[in-house]
This record gives C-alpha cells, structure tokens and sequence, in this order.
C-alpha cells in the first residue's frame, strides 16, 4: 500500500496512535504488549492500528493466538516520526513521549 501524506498525517495526529507508532518504530511489539505498556485495552489498541494498518502507516502479522505489528517499509514512518520528536524536543515543547493519555 503506498503512503498518502495527508492520511499519514491524520491518523498520526491522534495522540494514542501516535505513541503506539512509537511503540513498533524500531521493534516489532504484539497487541498485548503496546496495551500492557500504555495503559490501555487491547481492544482499545486492535482498533487503532486498524487505523494505523489502513492507512499503510504499520503492517501486522499474526503468530498463534497474537498479533504483532511493526511500521511498514512503504511510507518513511520511522524518518517522518524521528523528525517531528527531533524538532518538537528541539523546542521544548511536549515529545509525543510525554503525551498525556
């Protein structure tokens, strides 16, 4: 799927999908393990990288009983994100790390 830059942008300015791209920006992480580290359900976190799966911003694999997922090579998620924390650190404002639930 390739990457549309203005729905990259809308589903990443959700502050949750935000951070879970962060979760899978540099490792593979299952449903279960992004739901236990942020403190949400994982149905919560299974309708998000729907989203996120949609818009070819991640790309999930299933392995038994779980899903993994991971930021796909067809959209340069990990530069685009990098960037924005790089700058928005830069300035001292919020990181999407200290995003607020």
């Amino acid at each position: 799927m390739k990457c549309n830059i203005i729905q990259f942008l809308k589903v990443l300015s959700h502050p949750a999908r935000l951070r879970l791209t962060l979760g899978v920006l540099r490792a593979e992480q299952s449903v279960g393990e992004l739901a236990r580290n942020h403190g949400m359900s994982t149905s919560t976190v299974s309708q998000h990288f729907s989203r996120l799966r949609d818009s070819g911003v991640v790309i999930g694999t299933r392995r038994a009983q779980k899903m993994y997922y991971r930021v796909t090579d067809s959209c340069p998620v990990v530069e685009l994100v990098e960037k924005l924390v790089e700058l928005f650190a830069a300035g001292n404002r919020d990181t999407p790390h200290r995003l607020s639930p």
